[in-house]
């Protein structure tokens, strides 16, 4: 896909407005959102990067003080093994993670 959706009233799930609630309810995004302002626009270049199994640490992230709190895998200071582009944009001027993906690629070519 080139392009995000044309029309940004595709709904989504969002956490209730009460703080105490957990229940998720539909609602469609405002003219602001980040769907209304991606809509039309080319697509985001989107990559794939390996690292060793042993260097996988998970941490905690929370968005603001009172949210919830969710989980990913901690990336500074990693080996990157491998970096591959899945989806490239309708820009065909490389971007700075091509040029670092074709660095690895270099670097396990050589001894």
């Amino acid at each position: 896909m080139p392009t995000y959706r044309s029309n940004a009233i595709a709904a989504r799930i969002t956490p209730c407005e009460d703080p105490e609630c957990d229940c998720p309810q539909w609602i469609q995004p405002g003219p602001s959102s980040e769907e209304a302002t991606r809509a039309g626009h080319p697509a985001d270049a989107w990559y794939s990067i390996l690292i060793d199994a042993n260097d996988y640490r998970i941490v905690p992230v929370r968005d603001t003080e009172s949210g919830p709190v969710t989980y990913g895998v901690e990336l500074r200071g990693l080996r990157i093994r491998r970096l591959r582009k899945v989806r490239g944009t309708t820009v065909s001027a490389p971007t700075i993670l091509d040029r670092l993906a074709a660095m690895l690629d270099l670097d396990r070519l050589t001894p």
